[in-house]
């Protein structure tokens, strides 16, 4: 839920959708029927007015696009680190972004990230006036 909060402040704007790998990812209710972390998404997705799109179950076509996101992240840049504060880690990230991430060419597009995100940074939904507070 933070994660999903962070990210739509750090890019400046919301998305229309997001895809999602599990269906309990987004349900209204947590594991065993108790409100948790993972059941407040479905509240996070409507506060910014994100439609939740789910992969069909063995649809390896759409969920490796979500999964690879995710592969990605556990080897690449924090691999192997360890910070002090959340603070630390986001300063660490932001820098390696703007060296590494937003400059490499992409494997499928074949264009570099950076002008991609800049081309499609216009088509972001408004930012609602408050963050998401559970």
């Amino acid at each position: 839920m933070y994660n999903l909060t962070e990210r739509t402040a750090r890019i400046g704007g919301t998305v229309s959708n997001c895809r999602f790998a599990k269906t309990k990812g987004v349900s209204a209710a947590g594991r065993h029927g108790a409100r948790d972390r993972q059941s407040a998404v479905p509240d996070v997705l409507a506060h910014y007015g994100v439609v939740a799109l789910l992969c069909r179950a063995r649809n390896p076509d759409r969920k490796g696009k979500v999964e690879a996101g995710v592969a990605h992240a556990q080897k690449t840049p924090l691999k192997g680190l360890r910070f002090e504060k959340l603070e630390q880690a986001q300063a660490y990230l932001d820098r390696w972004e703007a060296r590494w991430a937003d400059t490499r060419i992409h494997d499928t597009t074949k264009r570099q990230v950076a002008v991609m995100f800049a081309e499609e940074k216009p088509n972001l939904g408004e930012l609602p006036l408050e963050r998401f507070f559970p």
